[in-house]
Order: structure tokens, then sequence, then C-alpha cells
């Protein structure tokens, strides 16, 4: 089994009536003429209802068009794109290798579930985020990780001067990036608008939200990167996002 690290911040008649009446008064021949004229008409109003069958049959039609629609809404596929590091899960990016995961909390809905085996290039999820302050999704790289078993999750050292960040938002949800060292998390926000970004190692801190927090001391040993979409207590957040690339800055 391939090892994932652990996550400290651990988610749709036509009833077609036709009835012809008469007010002839009864008996006289002209009377019984005046019947087969009726009679005449009765044999147009069943055209007409045979008519109002074929609009029926229309309307079925159009049902079905909706039923398509309906589909179309149901996938988050906008924006998606390749990676440039990655093949059926595992990444291979400047000095960093291993494989790619996803974690959410309990809560938080994500597809896929896995990057391994099918999805080639693409490491892409959508969702949608509790709302909670603790929610999250997101797609993490085990920077130090063999392709086959026996393979742990490895530390890499921090070196050069950060890291280059490259993102599909295209629901411009707001997003971090962070890494792990040992059971802490270093973060720091990412611009929402996605692109392609750099982010020194003197950005991470233990409190990205605000100006507190401990900031990354140079030669950490991290573990994973991580792209996350944090959730708010105010509204649960729709997201779909795809990681392009991630590497080691010189």
């Amino acid at each position: 089994m391939k090892a994932i690290v652990g996550l400290s911040a651990l988610v749709v008649f036509a009833c077609v009536g036709a009835c012809a009446t008469s007010n002839e008064p009864d008996g006289g021949f002209g009377t019984g003429g005046t019947g087969a004229g009726v009679g005449g008409t009765g044999a147009g109003v069943g055209g007409t209802v045979a008519g109002v069958g074929g609009t029926v049959a229309g309307a079925g039609g159009t049902v079905a068009g909706a039923g398509g629609t309906v589909a179309g809404a149901g996938g988050s596929t906008a924006g998606q794109v390749d990676s440039t590091f990655a093949t059926d899960g595992y990444g291979t990016s400047g000095a960093w290798s291993g494989y790619v995961f996803v974690a959410k909390d309990a809560t938080t809905t994500l597809t896929p579930a896995t990057f391994e085996g099918t999805l080639g290039k693409k490491l892409c999820v959508d969702g949608s985020i509790s709302a909670t302050d603790q929610s999250f999704a997101m797609i993490g790289f085990n920077v130090n990780q063999a392709a086959s078993e026996p393979n742990p999750v490895e530390t890499w050292t921090t070196t050069g001067t950060g890291i280059s960040v490259n993102v599909s938002n295209p629901g411009q949800t707001p997003m971090r990036i962070k890494v792990t060292v040992g059971t802490t998390d270093y973060c720091t926000d990412l611009s929402a608008a996605g692109g392609a970004q750099t982010k020194v190692w003197a950005d991470f801190k233990t409190l990205c939200w605000g100006s507190e927090g401990v900031v990354l001391p140079a030669g950490s040993a991290i573990s994973s990167v991580a792209v996350q979409v944090p959730g708010t207590a105010s509204a649960a957040t729709p997201y779909n996002f795809c990681v392009v690339n991630l590497a080691p800055t010189p």
C-alpha cells in the first residue's frame, strides 16, 4: 500500500377530450339533412384529436433534452488542465518525487477519491466544503517517496528560496499552500486568480490567515507540500481546482 501523509488539520397528459353536440330539434327531413352535416363535422374533430397526440409526443422529446442539461451540470470540469509533473498519481518535480494525494475533513465532499491509476496527468478535484472554519479540501504531494514499495514518506530539507506553484482555479475560491514538518503545518495564501506564483520560505507561518504565527525555520525537514481551499463559517464553499505544478525554486 502506498503511504499517505498524516494531516495535522484533519470531506433531480394530455388528456385529450373531444365531444360533439347538436342543438338541432328532433324530426323533419330538413333536420335529417342537417344531421348528416353534423356527422361530417364530427369526422373533422377526430382529425384534430390525432393532431394533439402528436404534440404530446413532441413534449416528450423536450423533457429528454432537459435531462441532458442536468447531466452536464453535474460535472465540474471547467478549467481542468493537465499537470506538468505527475502521471497516474506519481509526481517528479526537480528534487521532489512522490505520490500525489487528496484530503478533506469528514463533512466536505471531494471527487475523485484518489489520483492513482486512472487519471493520467490531471490533478483536479471538485466538491463543496462545509461551512466551518476547520473544514478544507486539498491536493498534497509527498516530496520524498519512492514509486515502489516499500516506500515510506520521507523528508526533504528546505533549500533554495522557496516554492513555485501553478494552479487552475476557475471558481476563484480562496487558496493556500502549506508544507508539513512533523506534525506542524506552515502555510501562506495564494492568489485566488490562480496561475503561476512563487512563495519564499519566509512567507510560510503556522498562522497564515493573520499577522501572527511562527515562521518556517530555515533548513526544515518537510514531508509534503499541499494546495488547500479552506472553509469559512459563513457558508459552504463550492470549489473546482487543479494543481498544474509544484516545484522547489533555487
